[in-house]
């Protein structure tokens, strides 16, 4: 069963296990090796009454990225989750090498004249102007961690912040354990550039969306706004325009024909 609300953990006197279903037989798909907080009810419990399962979250995309960051390997670098764990935490708008220069000052309240015009909260605004000072910082390596509860705005901040260092002409990366949140966030990101607009160091052509078409339905109606930074359609584009027949070396082979031979080129027209 699954859950529609928390009333429907009452509904029943029988207290809860916690499990998790680790592997399946792959002939029985009924069969699972399971792992839980307690051992399981045996038989004769089972003949007393139903047992219910219920599901609460899918841990699929947590582990791929506990196992990508190799936390289950003995030796491995733990510095990236010290670096966000510590209670010191070092703010990288602190360091004093770029709190003294006056370029960082001018660039700051460039970025915070744009980020005023997004309509940000005091919070948001803070989160962001402080990794673009960190990413300023050539003399540190630091890591930020934005967090909040659901609906606090993080995408809408995360979108801002990518804006922000698009128009740094800073090259990023951003990654997302579902196709959903990879659409979400490129799409705020579309937008907001698109409102925003004044392409003064950047345009539509700095940003790039990849993965799996047919998962992502990148060409269905709700994504449709993104197929122009998809990068498989931007191959296809590129493929026509290379194309001998029709493509611009074809292209430009007839506009110079047309300018040295112009009457042989209406001829050859008339004839068609």
């Amino acid at each position: 069963m699954k859950l529609k609300c928390i009333d429907d953990l009452r509904k029943t006197q029988q207290s809860y296990l916690v499990a998790f279903v680790h592997a399946m037989n792959r002939e029985d798909c009924l069969k699972a090796s399971i792992l839980s907080s307690k051992p399981l009810v045996d038989e004769e419990d089972l003949k007393k009454g139903t047992l219910f399962a219920v599901h609460l979250i899918k841990l699929t995309t947590n582990l791929r990225i506990w196992r990508s960051l190799k936390l289950e390997l003995e030796g491995s670098n733990l510095n990236v989750i010290e670096k966000v764990l510590q209670n010191n935490f070092n703010d990288g708008g602190n360091c004093t090498i770029c709190s003294s220069g006056k370029k960082s000052d001018a660039a700051s309240a460039c970025s915070r004249d744009t980020l005023q015009s997004l309509n940000l909260n005091s919070s948001q605004e803070a989160a962001v102007l402080s990794c673009i000072d960190t990413a300023r910082c050539c003399h540190q390596y630091t890591v930020k961690l934005v967090q909040g509860p659901p609906g606090t705005g993080k995408t809408k901040t995360l979108s801002c912040l990518l804006h922000s260092l698009l128009r740094m002409k800073c090259r990023t990366l951003t990654c997302a354990p579902t196709n959903i949140a990879v659409l979400e966030v490129a799409g705020r990101v579309v937008r907001t550039v698109a409102d925003v607009g004044g392409y003064e160091t950047y345009g539509m052509g700095d940003i790039i969306v990849f993965g799996n078409r047919e998962r992502m339905k990148i060409d269905g109606s709700d994504h449709n706004d993104l197929l122009h930074v998809f990068l498989d359609h931007r191959v296809d584009e590129l493929e026509k325009c290379f194309d001998p027949s029709t493509g611009w070396k074809h292209t430009l082979h007839s506009l110079i024909s047309l300018l040295e031979d112009s009457e042989e080129q209406y001829r050859l027209y008339l004839a068609g």
